[in-house]
């Protein structure tokens, strides 16, 4: 028998972006900054959130792992959600091409500040009508007099003061904001930044960051990456970005695990179909349909043990049982994820949704909290 000819096609935005984050280059300078371990996570939110957004599809692929590798070289995570860091897309008039940039959000600078361990307060806030922004000139101690009449933000202010005793305030008009904003922003014009879908957000950042890299001290990296078009990577290195990549078939549950950092089980035997009755059990837990489950994993004893003592599953046997319905987890699973997983597969069982679509269902709730390095975990009354 002939062997088939490999089929190639183009590589979308998407794919790119992923060949070059998984390239063995890529992978080693995001373990040298983080650990495999936390680097394998980091990678797969950058890809999930290159996935979430079309824009960041069109960007010229490096500029999103470079992006990428600045955030990560200051532990601030690219998740949107949590207003550490963002992957921004603009449009380089001079290149004519998208390109991504990385932006600090708030809450990454706060943390770049109080992660040092130097800092009694960092804060920031808006100064409203009737209200004044005062600083001593021979001092520099700063204060705010008089109260608020109503809504309009006249100017934001920063201020942080360190254990040493050392403190400074900054305080800049709304024009001044943005007049600073639409001279050195890459991406004040853009209908997707945080200047027009959030200015609030953008002003009170912008006055914190600049206190931070004027005065602050957050260490050389942190202080680099506060700079603007600097980039903190010493040594870009290149890539090959091809014209065309293979075909692949889906991957398995194992490749999957693999890809997300974690290790494989050994191969083993295909297990015997074990009929399964109809109806609910002793406990209340609706019984799945006859169907093929994998009675021969091993799975670790105190997730076992931790399934019972929740109360969702009568017994041990029953907890392997139902584990060995998923395709996703497996006994190399960090144990927490595999409790979430029997967590939503019987409330998901309680709520009418047959076995295997209980059991998909668990897998990508699992899945995606994996990907976002989720702790939550439900709790039985």
């Amino acid at each position: 028998m002939t062997d088939q000819p490999k089929t190639t096609h183009k590589p979308t935005g998407m794919e790119l972006v992923k060949t070059i984050l998984t390239s063995s280059e890529v992978m080693t300078r995001f373990a040298s900054i983080m650990g495999e371990r936390e680097s394998a996570y980091y990678i797969n939110s950058v890809i999930l959130a290159v996935a979430n957004s079309t824009d960041l599809q069109e960007c010229i692929p490096t500029s999103v792992v470079y992006s990428a590798l600045r955030a990560a070289a200051l532990k601030l995570s690219c998740d949107q959600s949590l207003g550490e860091a963002y992957l921004v897309p603009f449009f380089n008039g001079k290149k004519e091409v998208k390109e991504a940039v990385f932006i600090p959000g708030y809450k990454g600078l706060r943390n770049l500040a109080t992660r040092t361990g130097k800092y009694r307060f960092v804060n920031a806030g808006p100064i409203y009508n009737g209200m004044q922004f005062v600083e001593d000139t021979l001092t520099g101690a700063a204060k705010v007099i008089g109260q608020r009449v109503d809504d309009t933000i006249l100017g934001w202010f920063a201020y942080f003061e360190m254990f040493s005793g050392y403190s400074k305030a900054l305080y800049m008009t709304v024009d001044q904001i943005h007049e600073h904003g639409q001279k050195y922003s890459k991406t004040y014009n853009s209908k997707k930044s945080l200047w027009q879908t959030d200015p609030q957000m953008a002003e009170k950042k912008t006055v914190l960051r600049l206190l931070l890299q004027r005065w602050a001290d957050l260490g050389s990296a942190a202080n680099e990456a506060l700079k603007h078009d600097e980039d903190i990577l010493e040594g870009k290195f290149e890539i090959d970005i091809p014209d065309e990549i293979p075909d692949k078939p889906r991957q398995t549950a194992a490749q999957n695990m693999s890809d997300l950092g974690f290790d494989a089980p050994a191969p083993k035997a295909e297990p015997e179909p074990t009929p399964e009755p109809f109806g609910e059990n002793a406990q209340g837990e609706p019984e799945a349909q006859a169907e093929t489950i994998e009675q021969d994993i091993i799975w670790p004893a105190a997730v076992l043990s931790d399934c019972v003592k929740n109360r969702w599953v009568s017994s041990e046997a029953k907890a392997a049982e139902v584990l060995g319905r998923s395709k996703f987890v497996t006994p190399a699973t960090p144990a927490k994820y595999l409790l979430m997983w029997v967590s939503f597969y019987t409330d998901d069982r309680k709520h009418s949704l047959d076995a295997p679509a209980a059991a998909e269902a668990a897998d990508n709730k699992v899945a995606n909290l994996i990907s976002n390095g989720s702790d939550g975990l439900r709790q039985s009354a």
